[in-house]
């Protein structure tokens, strides 16, 4: 991702946190940041095509100096901060030619195969910060941090509630899948086979054809661990910037 987006992303939420965090909603070109900060998304009409694109595309550009230091955040602001990281990460219009071409082979819109890799993303962040941090007090500060910005998004209208449900609903069934998978490596087998097999699951239609359940395990394969490695990967950075690893 862009680095001046994770940095503006950075500097908006310390502003929010400054400010008052309950004020989602505010307009105003000064206080865009702030909003995505908060909530990571702008959830329009659903017939829009750029619903769920972070507000940050919406502010001039200005110059922020990189060496703003992350560490000064709270792990409560971490939290969130690492949640608007999906506003970059994950846009509707980064999906390919090819994943197109076996959407239209699923029956499924390109939006429902959007909103289930944007909670798998979210569920890999999630998951992160509780592998790496676990019960302390650093742990449950993030992730109080990160899981009030997935609320957020619940409060922001009638789509964002729908995804933040999407969210809740699928994280058990993931959990499941990538303990699956590292009990698989741990006995040298293929990893990252459940995962796989758990989002097609999710993206499949009811009453799925044959030919449909192999194209969605195929889709599923081109994106599934894509996104969350990546994610893993983004959220492990993001923790040790901020010196909450050790």
């Amino acid at each position: 991702m862009p680095k001046s987006a994770i940095v503006a992303g950075m500097i908006g939420f310390f502003i929010g946190a400054i400010t008052n965090m309950t004020f989602a909603l505010i307009t105003g070109g000064g206080f865009f940041l702030i909003m995505w900060a908060l909530t990571g998304f702008k959830f329009e009409g659903s017939t829009q095509s750029t619903a769920n694109a972070s507000l940050l595309e919406k502010v001039p550009e200005n110059k922020i100096k990189d060496s703003f230091d992350i560490s000064s955040l709270s792990p409560y602001q971490i939290g969130g901060l690492i949640c608007n990281v999906l506003g970059s990460s994950c846009k509707i219009d980064h999906i390919s030619t090819s994943e197109n071409e076996l959407l239209s082979a699923l029956s499924i819109s390109k939006r429902k195969y959007f909103d289930e890799l944007l909670v798998l993303s979210a569920f890999s962040q999630d998951h992160t910060i509780f592998r790496l941090l676990g019960n302390s007090e650093v742990g449950i500060k993030t992730l109080a941090g990160y899981r009030d910005a997935w609320d957020n998004i619940g409060k922001s209208g009638p789509d964002g509630l729908n995804l933040y449900e999407l969210f809740i609903a699928r994280c058990p069934s993931y959990a499941v899948a990538v303990k699956e998978d590292e009990d698989a490596v741990r006995q040298g087998h293929l990893s990252l086979r459940g995962l796989k097999f758990s989002f097609a699951d999710a993206i499949q239609p009811e009453e799925s054809t044959s030919g449909q359940i192999g194209n969605g395990i195929l889709l599923a394969s081109i994106s599934a661990e894509a996104h969350y490695i990546s994610h893993r990967e983004s959220t492990t950075n993001i923790l040790k910037e901020a010196k909450l690893l050790k």
